[in-house]
């Protein structure tokens, strides 16, 4: 996937295929989550997100938008997985987006990794009991205005 910014006209290409999957577990959620943030590192990322069609819809401009406001220093936030978070949300508001989006139910969530390698080795060290891949697609009605105007702001 190549994106290119109309800000700086810089091309933020992605050299692996992200993936999300809908998923349930036995472990409480917010071990999980506390897990997505040790093994998260620039932009390496897995994000746990609630089972909605908002946040399947929204997570792959987030991504996008995401890494390109962080590679021309216009994030609001200091790291990828938090910035897609509020980007999938479409709110600047921390506390907003976590209870928006934020994964909440152990019994069904969404995570988000930006490689296939590092899903699997979230999922292998934390037993996430069952995974099923989502397609990724940018959704241009569900998506929104929030997340894909920031690709075309300039």
């Amino acid at each position: 996937m190549i994106l290119v910014s109309r800000l700086q006209r810089e091309i933020v290409e992605f050299k692996v295929k992200p993936v999300l999957y809908l998923c349930s577990s036995k472990k409480e959620i917010a071990a999980l989550v506390e897990a997505s943030k040790r093994i998260s590192k620039g932009s390496s990322i897995v994000l746990l997100l609630d089972n909605s069609e908002r946040a399947a819809a929204r997570v792959l401009p987030a991504y996008a938008n995401a890494a390109i406001r962080l590679s021309e220093g216009i994030a609001r936030s200091n790291s990828m997985q938090t910035e897609m978070l509020l980007l999938t949300c479409g709110t600047m508001n921390i506390g907003k987006a976590l209870r928006e989006c934020g994964a909440k139910r152990s019994s069904g969530f969404f995570v988000f990794a930006s490689s296939q390698k590092l899903f699997e080795k979230f999922s292998k060290a934390n037993k996430i009991a069952d995974a099923k891949g989502v397609d990724l697609k940018m959704d241009l009605k569900i998506a929104g205005d929030v997340t894909l105007t920031e690709l075309s702001n300039g």
